[in-house]
């Protein structure tokens, strides 16, 4: 716990929100998905098949399409932050809160809320084959881990100055994660 609170600590990113997103979105996707299969294969809803809806529900996320877009972004931003600050110019405040942190902050709840649909769907997908099986476990490593990498670089470019690495650290550090996640979001 302590690591989390220095974490905390040590970024101008809002950190503590997206948990309770993750914990949401996983609880009320899988409720709804639990629901939906009580009800027989073809029912219909809203003029439509209730599995389709709540299919295309679970899926949408997975697409992963925004989350690249806004990724590519903030990373950029982050850098572009950090090297300004290497200079030695000074980003003034509003600039900083609601350009930089405000887009990244929103990207990290993206994240998160991803997380949560794609381990609600792991949960309540029907477990017909082994090997199913195993790609839904598969999926939810990679996501995690994919997860890990991007909001781990987000921090370190975001940290504050009680983050005791330099500007230049920052980046290499930052650097070194963000390959790992656009190599691993690309195989």
């Amino acid at each position: 716990m302590n690591i989390y609170k220095r974490i905390i600590e040590s970024t101008e990113l809002d950190v503590k929100t997206p948990i309770p997103l993750f914990f949401g979105f996983f609880f009320l996707l899988s409720l709804l998905a639990f629901v939906s299969q009580q009800f027989p294969f073809d029912s219909e809803v809203f003029g439509g098949n209730l599995t389709k809806h709540v299919s295309d529900i679970m899926s949408e996320h997975e697409t992963r399409k925004s989350l690249f877009v806004l990724s590519v972004l903030t990373i950029i931003l982050g850098f572009l932050k950090n090297i300004i600050k290497l200079i030695g110019i000074k980003i003034s405040e509003f600039v900083n809160k609601y350009f930089f942190i405000s887009l990244t902050n929103f990207l990290i709840s993206l994240v998160f809320v991803e997380l949560g649909v794609t381990a609600s769907v792991a949960l309540m997908a029907p477990k017909i084959h082994e090997v199913a099986t195993f790609v839904l476990i598969y999926l939810v490593g990679r996501n995690f881990t994919l997860a890990a990498f991007l909001v781990t670089s987000l921090i370190v470019l975001n940290g504050t100055d009680n983050l005791s690495i330099s500007y230049l650290r920052r980046i290499s550090v930052a650097s070194i994660l963000t390959a790992i996640y656009f190599y691993m979001l690309s195989h």
